[in-house]
């Protein structure tokens, strides 16, 4: 299952590299200018960035939202503290949010190849930087924050169950 998992991922990597190239390769119209300065180094911080956090994977996720991820992790590895890296939960999340950073890399090029102005270009770049963000969110970090609730709940139910238990004892002079 978890091969194949990966098959489709690459897969899709590649449809999505091969959806973004494909009409700066097809448009006579397509060049980079002043214009495409931004896109670029979108493109290029990403990738900077990407390779950050594949390299320090073992400190935590960095992909995930949080602020100052590239100190906490410093921090992290200076320190005996190491996140749980090894369950199949972190692997699944890092995997997904990996992929969804990753495959958003690839859309900065057409923007720098068609980029009319300045402002335009910029706006672009930054509309992928937040859209990537807001799936980040919506598909790594909402079900782990809706899977914490679901286990609070479940603890205050076991909570409260003992909590009645240890009060029948008590009225029958039974202790725990």
């Amino acid at each position: 299952m978890k091969i194949k998992s990966n098959v489709i991922l690459i897969l899709l990597s590649i449809a999505i590299l091969v959806a973004c190239v494909l009409p700066v390769i097809l448009n006579e119209n397509a060049a980079i200018s002043f214009n495409s300065a931004s896109p670029i180094v979108f493109g290029i911080c990403s990738s900077i960035y990407a390779i950050i956090a594949f390299m320090n994977k073992e400190q935590g996720n960095l992909f995930v939202l949080g602020r100052n991820k590239l100190f906490i992790a410093f921090l992290r590895s200076q320190s005996d503290d190491k996140p749980n890296t090894d369950s199949d939960e972190y692997k699944n999340e890092f995997a997904l949010s990996a992929f969804i950073f990753c495959a958003s890399i690839p859309l900065y090029i057409p923007l720098a190849f068609f980029a009319k102005n300045f402002y335009t270009a910029l706006s672009s770049a930054l509309s992928v930087t937040i859209l990537r963000i807001l799936f980040t969110f919506i598909l790594v970090l909402i079900p782990r924050i809706i899977k914490n609730m679901q286990e609070k709940k479940q603890g205050r139910i076991k909570d409260e169950a003992d909590r009645k238990e240890q009060e029948r004892r008590e009225s029958m002079g039974k202790w725990k």
